[in-house]
């Protein structure tokens, strides 16, 4: 395969998970490509993108913007998406001749269904899909965020079968039209059809600022210590679980201050990572090192995190890749935190190897070169992971009864089918031994 030129254009979007595709923009300009980051809505916590937006979706946000104005008059709400959706497919198809390479992420492309998809096949540009964020891939059967719940408060099954379903079919869309597929490889792929790209390998891309070269290591309340949680999903996130130990260890004396933060903007979460001694991220997470705790690192701060799949996810991640964080079981999750307040050597130890990780293996130029190497079809064997290997059942954002009582209720009503796991024997094997009843 001919490599990239340096006058080859590349988009990076149309949506933004964390910064992710600003920071890797930023990466591919600093190496000298044409890189647009362009998305199709304004991000709910204000990470910013390029200044330079086209006119056709500023005028699409413009109309969508109305659409939540007019939500109560059904006509005039339609009408609004409806032209919303027309502006952006306009752009899309002047991007389509535009670009050279198009980075996706979180399961969408330029046309609603990914309908581009097969069109940018067509014409030969290289498509690379990012689904290793979360609940744009994961099972709904062990996705604690993706809250498919009936009125009464109950799962909603049959929402969940039928997820399941299109989930798993677009997919196997992406990897049929996709140039390249990026996957993780705990409960991110259980759907996926052929060998992807480790996520693990081409990361998580952060921008540095220039303010934080000499971070403020210990950053102390009056008489306490700093822990910071900021959620964007209270139960997912297993704050609750947080909240306990955090109030448990103030009954054994221990003198601590939690900053819980919600539905802020990126800048005043930075704020409060600089202003904390250490992050309690989550309780079931399936990554080591999510947005959050890749923010806590460039300044320094060490992470808690806890998750059933942590175990399971370092014994397939080389040694040099897996980031400095204290990881623990979720039933672990006020044992780990204590053993922070304790030890403020610990503390400081992972907070400096963080942010060493960070520099080393994350920056956003250190990821573009990585995805330089994925647009020339440079791709070691290391890097790739087959997903008949994945054997994790436990997914995230829910805890294992949760998970145990979905999948067998699920099998129950709608049959082992409801899974969508044919293409993977040994892991409908897995889930159907999850099901089991135990008693």
């Amino acid at each position: 395969m001919k490599k990239i030129e340096i006058d080859k254009k590349i988009f990076v979007g149309p949506v933004e998970i964390a910064g992710y595709a600003r920071n890797l923009a930023k990466g591919f300009r600093e190496l000298g490509y044409q890189c647009d980051n362009i998305s199709f809505e304004r991000h709910t916590y204000e990470y910013s993108q390029d200044e330079n937006i086209p006119s056709l979706i500023k005028l699409s946000r413009f109309f969508r913007n109305l659409n939540k104005l007019l939500i109560k008059i059904p006509f005039l709400n339609f009408l609004c998406i409806l032209i919303s959706e027309i502006f952006n497919s306009l752009w899309s198809i002047l991007a389509i001749f535009k670009y050279d390479v198009f980075i996706f992420i979180y399961g969408k492309s330029l046309l609603r269904f990914n309908l581009d998809l097969p069109i940018l096949k067509f014409f030969g540009k290289t498509v690379i899909s990012n689904l290793s964020f979360g609940s744009e891939a994961r099972p709904p059967y062990i996705d604690g965020f993706t809250n498919l719940i009936e009125k009464s408060g109950k799962h909603d099954y049959l929402k969940i079968a039928r997820s399941s379903k299109i989930k798993s079919r677009m997919i196997r869309f992406h990897f049929r039209y996709c140039s390249y597929v990026i996957g993780g490889l705990s409960s991110t792929s259980q759907f996926a059809t052929q060998p992807f790209i480790n996520s693990f390998i081409v990361g998580f891309p952060l921008a540095f600022e220039k303010n934080i070269d000499n971070p403020i290591l210990e950053r102390r309340a009056p008489n306490a210590l700093s822990i910071l949680h900021a959620p964007t999903h209270l139960k997912g996130k297993g704050t609750s679980k947080i909240v306990n130990a955090i109030e448990n260890l103030k009954k054994k004396g221990y003198s601590i201050e939690l900053k819980l933060i919600q539905n802020m903007p990126n800048h005043e979460v930075i704020k409060a990572i600089k202003a904390c001694d250490f992050v309690v991220d989550q309780t079931f997470s399936d990554t080591p090192m999510a947005g959050l705790v890749s923010e806590a690192a460039l300044h320094e701060k060490p992470s808690i995190v806890g998750g059933y799949g942590l175990k399971y996810l370092k014994s397939y991640i080389n040694q040099e890749f897996w980031p400095p964080v204290k990881e623990c079981p979720p039933d672990n999750i006020e044992q780990a935190i204590e053993e922070f307040i304790i030890n403020k050597d610990q503390r400081l130890k992972i907070g400096s190897l963080a942010r060493k990780y960070a520099v080393e293996k994350r920056s956003s130029l250190v990821i573009a070169k990585y995805f330089i190497r994925i647009i020339n079809n440079d791709i070691p064997n290391k890097w790739w992971f087959d997903p008949k290997d994945i054997n994790f059942t436990f997914g995230a954002g829910q805890t294992e009864d949760e998970t145990k009582d979905i999948v067998k209720t699920l099998i129950s009503k709608y049959g082992d089918v409801s899974l969508n796991l044919e293409h993977n024997k040994i892991l409908k094997k897995l889930f159907l031994e999850v099901a089991k009843d135990d008693n």
